[in-house]
This record gives structure tokens, C-alpha cells and sequence, in this order.
């Protein structure tokens, strides 16, 4: 038997299911936990259970019955029961019963949950000789105990050595009646235990280490503050007092009634190997205009005007949630190692910033039911606030199923409305606003989801030979401090963005109205835009039209580009460079296209003149088949026009491609003279 199919079968015999026989393949019955009969059958390679018998009927999955095993025992323990644990733990019953623990009639059970509420292990606890343990259900993963509290309103986590330190740390909390800032406390199963998932979880917060003073304790903080370097918001180490007995923890400055303010106190000062230079450099970064911010990046990374302006383009975007009116939502696309995601990870400290790896359409709009009747949704959080996703590419490699739904609700959200029902009758609706990133590669215009594309803006990376070189050895002399760069970057962005905002909300910066020649101009590359970014639809098949394309009409690009200048000009404490955020707004807009489109229609105008496709797949390097396709295509959208060659010789009949006159008048009155595409147009190495 394989071992992960070993694991799911102990998972249940340790609470309770007892095999007797095989039934074919994969499945085993046995006794039930729950109604002890003899109908209990398991999926050994699934973990999918159900017992069969009339009077109980229970089914689901390996998760499932752990959170079942949770409620059938919720009303085991008694009196005397509860007393033993309390006298034992030193904990009140308050807290211990708030906690979940369940008792089985021989062990405690100690829910662990996820972020989302799931039970995903039972911790079990019994007394006895020596040292009794918390251990971890066979077959189940390692949780960070607490973690369901870490919702997107906590500014403050304590993360405790143990799951008894943390709940002793939430009797202090809870006993303040002053605290202000809303604060969670998890607890890791082991000063050494840390897993990298778990830093994702503590983004942005100011983070409390309240270890053990022991050995494993201080290392194990030093260990955690280096995975929280750039990550957290700050990281503090406890610094118990030299007169502190060696072992002492949370739950022996619990039994001195020592309150949690006693406590902070001893936070005040880094940890000797907590946060090195990380925290301490960091919180002292002070930018009050966007040329402060700039002299940051320019001491770590390779500086170019397209990071420069990537920069510009992710403050803006941010600041942008402040102003009236649609949201911004934009791509940074650059390939692999394009310093994208160093770039959008910079924002995560600001407050307004929700950041995620990727997301999935039940994250977005949940239908759990977990603990206290709470959300566990992602989209309510993202109101009023910037969504970040570091890499929308995890989204393509998704089902086309599971990958249109996520399309559906952000769609929705767009429009400020998401409204969904689920199979067991919880219903979710959201009006909400915000603005988003999004970090992705070239294969973005591999996915043609028009109108979803409609709602999002492409800011287009690019880099000649000579500039890649020179960011490939600016990393190479930041490898030994990453976490450092990453941790004062993300605390000067911070600074500058708090700055920034608070400007906004005092009124002493608000965003300008546009002069008339760029309301003019932004008029004509709105519609370029809707011209150059058309999709025609064929059958996958055949190959012949669903339906007479047209494109689309401007305004909604047209008030996207206009809210991107205007959140522009709320970089700049003094006087507006528009010059500047014209030509920003003008690359936007024309990476906005599609690339093919924008690449062809450059050709022709620089060439001033018809050409036939042959000669412009040579002069593009696109090749002749994908470059008469998009030919056809963008003549029904208008963009092209054909004439045909008069020949005297006998064989397939040749056509010169031309702009049409659309096309010229619009590129004139935005001011546009040249397509070029600084992602295809590379320099020559020096030789």
C-alpha cells in the first residue's frame, strides 16, 4: 500500500474507525466513529467516506470528518473534565472552551484551522507521565494554530511558541481594555517549526515573537524574523528580563498576572538576531516625495526608464482607489526575472494593499460557514483597497472552467456588484471597489478573454541586451542581502504612499483637472486603442466568423487612461510634469493593444506605404501564417484595407495591405507618429 494511502486510512483510525475487511480495489469498511456500527467505508486513495447506516449517514472527505469529529465531541467532556484541563494547563475555562477542544473520553482534541476556518488537524492531548504533548493526527499537515484569526482588518499578530503560550497570550489581550488596533495570536507547534506559507499569511502586519526563553526559543525567533524580513510590516522579538529563569514562557508570566501592555514593553527593542538592520532601517526610511522613493530604488536595482515608470504606473494605481469613478486595473507584464514582482511586492506594507500568489473563484467568493458566523471570502476585504497579484499566469494554467469563473466574478467586481448562491443555501453579495495589479509574462496575449481584457490596462516591460546585463549584476550583488533591500524598499514605498495619502485626505493634494490638449489628444487614443485591441471570433473548427466583428467604442478606455493621469499627477507634491504623465498614459495605451495588431499596423506606418504580407512577415518576424490571420482580422476591425495587384502571371492573386483612413486620423490626433514596440525592437550588442 502506498504510503500517502497509508496516511488518509490513519488519519481515521486514529479517531476512532477501525478496519475489519477490503472491499475491492481502494475501499475498506470498518466500524463507524461516530454511530459504532459496521458500515463505515473508505476510499483508502481518495479519503472520500460514508457510513451506510440508516441512523447516522455521515459523509464527505478527509476534512470533513475531522471538523465532524470536532462536533460529535463538542458535548463529551463534563464538569470534573473540564477542571482536570484547567488545573493541568493552568489556563481558565473561559479560554480553554473558546478555544474548540474537544474531549473524546480519553484525549483532548485541539482543532487546528486554515485561514478560511477548515479543520485541517487535530491536535491530541492527554495527561500523563512526564511532559504531556500536543501531537499532531497522523496523516494530517502541520497548522499554524489561530491562523483563522489573521483577517485582513489585524495590524498586530503575536505568534507564541506552542498552542497553551497562545492561548494564554489571548486571556492578556482580551483582559485590555484599551487595545486599539485589532490583534490575533497564532501559535507554532515548535520553536523550529516555520513553514513559508506562513510568512504569506503575516503580510504587511506588525509581528510579535513571543517565544520561550531558552535556546530553541531565541533561535527559533531569529529564524522567523529572516522569513518575515520584507514581508511584515516590522518584526519584534520578545526580550525577556536577564533575571528571567531559563524556560520561562507566556504561560508563567500568565500565572504572575503580568498584563499584555507588561508585555509589549518588552517588544520595544530588536531582539539581538531578531530583525538585524532589516527592521531598524526600514522603519527609519522617510519619503516625502516620489524623488526620495526613487533614490531607494536607484541603491538597489538597475534603474531604468521603463522601471522608472513601472514604478510611477504602481504608486499611481494605488493612490488611484482615492479618486471617483471606475477602478485602475493594470498588468505590469515583463518575462521572467523582469524585476515585475520585486516591483509590485514594494506596496505590500501599505495598509490599502492586499497582496496574494495567486487566487481561485472559491477564495474570491467563499460558501463556508465557519466559527462565529464570519466571512471567510476574499472579494469583501478588497474594498476601498488595492488587490495585488503577483502572478496572474497561475490563473491561465487553471481548468477553462475554474479560470472563466474567476473571469465572471472579477468582471462583476469591476462593475462594483458580485452577487453569488451556493448549493447549501449561503448567499454572498458584495458592492465593492477597488483597484488591482496584476504581474504576468508575454503569455498574457495568449489568453483571449476580450472581455474581461477590456477592464484592464498592460504596462509592457522591456529591456535591451546591455540593460539586462546590468540588472543581472545588480542581483548578483544583492544576493546577500535580499532580505534587506526588499525590507527597506517595501518601508520606503510604505512611507511614501502614507505620505501621499495623507496629503489627499487633508486636501493639500488633489488630483487636477486635465489641460485641453490632453483631453484632446486622450480622446483619439481611446479610440486607437478600442481600434488596435479588437478580437475577431472564429469557430475553432471551421475557422469561418461567429458574427460580424466591431470594435469597441472608447469611453471606458478613455476614462481608464483619464483616471491613470490624473492619479499621475498625485505623485508630484508641486507643480504637474503633463508632459511626462502624457507620454506614461500614451505607452499604456499602446501596450494596452493587442501585440500582433499594434507590431503590424508599425510596420505600415513607418513604411509610409502598402505592403504585401509576405514582405511584412520578413520585416516584422512574425511568421507569414500568423501574420495573414491577424491581416484579415484587423481589415474587418477596420484598422487595414487590401487592394489588389494587377499580375500577369497565373497563380494565387496578390494584395497590398494599407492603414485605413480611421487609422491615420486618430494616430494624428493622438499625436501618435510611430507604433514601436519596445519589447520587439532590441539593440545590437556591442561587439
Amino acid at each position: 500500500m502506498a504510503e500517502n494511502v497509508k496516511s488518509k486510512l490513519a488519519t481515521f483510525e486514529a479517531h476512532g474507525f477501525v478496519e475489519e475487511e477490503e472491499v475491492g480495489e481502494d475501499n475498506v469498511r470498518g466500524v463507524c466513529p461516530f454511530c459504532g456500527k459496521s458500515k463505515f467505508y473508505v476510499n483508502q486513495a481518495t479519503g472520500q467516506w460514508d457510513c451506510k447506516s440508516g441512523s447516522c449517514g455521515r459523509t464527505g472527505n478527509l476534512l470533513t470528518f475531522l471538523a465532524q469529529v470536532v462536533e460529535f465531541y463538542s458535548d463529551f467532556a463534563e464538569e470534573t473534565d473540564w477542571q482536570q484541563l484547567e488545573q493541568n494547563r493552568g489556563l481558565s475555562l473561559a479560554v480553554l472552551q473558546g478555544s474548540g477542544i474537544v474531549w473524546n473520553g480519553t484525549e483532548w482534541l485541539l482543532p487546528v484551522r486554515t485561514v478560511r476556518g477548515t479543520v485541517q488537524d487535530l491536535r491530541r492531548f492527554r495527561f500523563g507521565d512526564g511532559q504531556p504533548k500536543l501531537l499532531s493526527t497522523k496523516g494530517c499537515n502541520v497548522g499554524l494554530f489561530g491562523a483563522e484569526g489573521l483577517s485582513a482588518e489585524v495590524g498586530m499578530v503575536y505568534v507564541c511558541e506552542g498552542e497553551w503560550d497562545c492561548l494564554a497570550m489571548r486571556e492578556m489581550i482580551a483582559k485590555e481594555s484599551n487595545e486599539k488596533t485589532p490583534c490575533a495570536c497564532v501559535g507554532v507547534p515548535g520553536a523550529g517549526t516555520w513553514k513559508d506559507e506562513w510568512s504569506e499569511l503575516l503580510r504587511g502586519k506588525r509581528v510579535f515573537l513571543a517565544y520561550d526563553h531558552d535556546k530553541a526559543g531565541h533561535e527559533g525567533m531569529r529564524k522567523v524574523a529572516r522569513k518575515l524580513a520584507g514581508v511584515a510590516r516590522s518584526v519584534k522579538g520578545i526580550e525577556w528580563p536577564e533575571t528571567t529563569p531559563k524556560g520561562f514562557d507566556l504561560r508563567d508570566a500568565y500565572r504572575m498576572e503580568t498584563t499584555a501592555q507588561e508585555l509589549l514593553e518588552l517588544f520595544q527593542h530588536d531582539h539581538e538576531g531578531v530583525g538585524p538592520a532589516v527592521t531598524q532601517e526600514a522603519t527609519t526610511c522617510r519619503c516625502g516625495s516620489f524623488v526620495d522613493l526613487l533614490a531607494y530604488f536607484h541603491k538597489w536595482l538597475a534603474m531604468s526608464e521603463d522601471l522608472e515608470w513601472g514604478l510611477r504606473i504602481i504608486c499611481s494605481t494605488v493612490l488611484s482607489v482615492q479618486i471617483p469613478g471606475d477602478p485602475l486595473w493594470v498588468y505590469i507584464v515583463a518575462p521572467p526575472g523582469g524585476t515585475k514582482t520585486e516591483l509590485l511586492v514594494t506596496v505590500s506594507q501599505h495598509p490599502q494593499c492586499v497582496i496574494r500568489s495567486t487566487v481561485t473563484a472559491h477564495s474570491l467568493v467563499s460558501g463556508w460557514q465557519i466559527q462565529g458566523g464570519k466571512d471567510p471570502s476574499l472579494l469583501p476585504l478588497l474594498d476601498g483597497k488595492t488587490f495585488i497579484l503577483k502572478d496572474f499566469t497561475e490563473i491561465w494554467a487553471l481548468p477553462k472552467v475554474a479560470r472563466d469563473e474567476i473571469y465572471a466574478i472579477f468582471r462583476g467586481a469591476y462593475d462594483g456588484m458580485v452577487e453569488k448562491t451556493f448549493g447549501n443555501g449561503v448567499h454572498r453579495k458584495y458592492n465593492v471597489h477597488f483597484s488591482m495589479l496584476a504581474g504576468a509574462t508575454q503569455q498574457l496575449h495568449a489568453d483571449r478573454q476580450a472581455s474581461l481584457g477590456e477592464r484592464f490596462l498592460k504596462f509592457r516591460m522591456a529591456s535591451d541586451g546591455d540593460q539586462a546585463d546590468h540588472a543581472v549584476r545588480m542581483a548578483l550583488s544583492n544576493v546577500s542581502s535580499e532580505n534587506v533591500m526588499r525590507a527597506e524598499l517595501a518601508a520606503a514605498c510604505a512611507s511614501f504612499l502614507n505620505h501621499a495619502s495623507a496629503r489627499m485626505n487633508s486636501g493639500e493634494c488633489e488630483s487636477e483637472e486635465l489641460p485641453d490638449w490632453f483631453t484632446e489628444r486622450l480622446v483619439s487614443l481611446a479610440q486607437l486603442l478600442a481600434l488596435l485591441r479588437g478580437e475577431v471570433e472564429r469557430d475553432m473548427r471551421s475557422d469561418r466568423l461567429l458574427y460580424m466583428p466591431q470594435h469597441e467604442i472608447g469611453t471606458r478606455v478613455a476614462k481608464q487612461l483619464k483616471k491613470l493621469a490624473l492619479a499621475l499627477s498625485l505623485l508630484e507634491a508641486g507643480e504637474v510634469d503633463w508632459q511626462l504623465a502624457w507620454k506614461i498614459v500614451r505607452r499604456v495605451a499602446l501596450d494596452s493593444c493587442i501585440g500582433f495588431s499594434r507590431t503590424l499596423c508599425g510596420c505600415l506606418q513607418r513604411a509610409g506605404k502598402g505592403m504585401n504580407a509576405a514582405d511584412l512577415a520578413v520585416s516584422t518576424g512574425i511568421p507569414l501564417t500568423t501574420v495573414r490571420a491577424h491581416l484579415e482580422d484587423m481589415e474587418l476591425l477596420g484598422a487595414l484595407r487590401r487592394q489588389q495587384v494587377v499580375s500577369t502571371t497565373v497563380g494565387r492573386p496578390m494584395f497590398l495591405w494599407e492603414l485605413s483612413e480611421e487609422f491615420w486620423e486618430l494616430a494624428e490626433g493622438a499625436g501618435v507618429e510611430a507604433l514601436n514596440d519596445p519589447v520587439l525592437v532590441k539593440k545590437r550588442r556591442k561587439p
